[in-house]
């Protein structure tokens, strides 16, 4: 099936309609989350301003009265912290008792049939589960318990601490009253509104969590697609005149002109004639190599004029050429002056690699 005509794979379409929905909720969230943020710092500036006015008014005796206040908040987290010690302490003593039932459940059947008893793999396991599960329930019931102590302790002193203030600053406490109230009221107004801040950031990182899972379960679709359409893909061809242009170019990298071949083969036999003919030879084959390149026999003066006599001669060869079949003289001569040099290409500019990349281009 051709990839313009193969199905969408469904995966892709769910996936889509997922980042649309996240994106949608992302940009919701983050605007209650601007909104939520403006409200806050509007909120702590006003009431600020409120604290202060109320400070001014009240004089001295805010700060006087200042470590009662402070002492009474210590107190009541410590209340806190001792119950939750509490409550874990009493959570630890129910799970040591349960597993000293248990075990003690196990050794009173073991002793009513120790005579008619067979060893039991998994009943033996189990009752090695319980122990375990005692031992850790006495290390947990200990901690607790000294935990439960020492939060005892602290709350135990930070009421002791208020009862002190409470007796030393009881004028100054009864006349800042109002500022403190105040001051709890706005606390409670604010922890409310971080509190929904810290919300939408968490719902807003969530989000952005989800949209960043679609999208690398759609690059891992995409992947999955290019594969399956690699595999199906049948071998690539070369494209139209991709073959011709390619043998030209072969003709023309591998095969040197014909009248190269005719320098070459007549260089060749120059230099072996110039190692063993006599002079005669050497001059007879430097006037038959002269003839077949049509060129003065002179070869070491190419500037000097040529004689009349010269000239029609090189005439009649070229007319020769021109009737019947071409002589090897004119032929070289011709080809010689149509045959572009190689240096006038460019590097790789017939190369099949170029005309591959074109074929796949167009």
């Amino acid at each position: 099936m051709d990839e313009s005509t193969e199905a969408v794979d469904p995966r892709v379409k769910d996936q889509l309609e997922f980042l649309n929905s996240y994106t949608d909720e992302i940009n919701s969230l983050e605007l209650q989350l601007d909104d939520a943020n403006a409200t806050f710092r509007n909120t702590l500036s006003e009431y600020s301003q409120r604290l202060k006015l109320i400070a001014k008014k009240l004089g001295k005796c805010v700060r006087i009265a200042r470590p009662y206040y402070e002492a009474e908040e210590s107190s009541q987290a410590a209340k806190l912290e001792c119950e939750e010690a509490a409550i874990r302490y009493h959570r630890a003593c129910g799970v040591h008792k349960e597993a000293r039932e248990t075990i003690a459940m196990a050794e009173k059947k073991f002793d009513s049939q120790k005579e008619d008893y067979e060893f039991d793999a998994a009943w033996q396991e189990m009752l090695n589960r319980e122990t375990i599960k005692l031992m850790n329930a006495e290390s947990l019931k200990k901690e607790s318990e000294q935990e439960h102590k020492r939060t005892a302790q602290v709350f135990s002193a930070a009421v002791q601490k208020v009862k002190i203030l409470e007796h030393q600053l009881k004028k100054e406490i009864i006349k800042s009253r109002p500022y403190f109230e105040q001051k709890k009221v706005f606390l409670k107004v604010l922890q409310d509104l971080k509190s929904r801040v810290e919300s939408l950031q968490k719902a807003v990182t969530d989000s952005k969590a989800s949209y960043a899972a679609c999208l690398r379960n759609l690059e891992m679709i995409s992947s999955e697609i290019h594969e399956r359409r690699k595999l199906n893909l049948p071998p690539r061809e070369p494209g139209v005149g991709a073959e011709r242009e390619s043998k030209a170019n072969s003709e023309l990298s591998i095969h040197p002109p014909l009248s190269m071949l005719k320098i070459w083969g007549s260089e060749s036999h120059l230099t072996d004639s110039l190692s063993s003919a006599t002079d005669t030879d050497i001059a007879e084959d430097l006037d038959n190599l002269c003839q077949d390149l049509s060129l003065e026999p002179n070869l070491s003066l190419p500037s000097e004029p040529k004689l009349p006599e010269e000239e029609s001669s090189n005439n009649t060869i070229d007319k020769s050429a021109n009737v019947g079949e071409p002589s090897d003289a004119s032929l070289s001569s011709s080809i010689q002056c149509r045959i572009p040099s190689v240096s006038s290409y460019g590097a790789g500019e017939l190369s099949d690699d170029s005309f591959q990349e074109i074929d796949l281009n167009s």
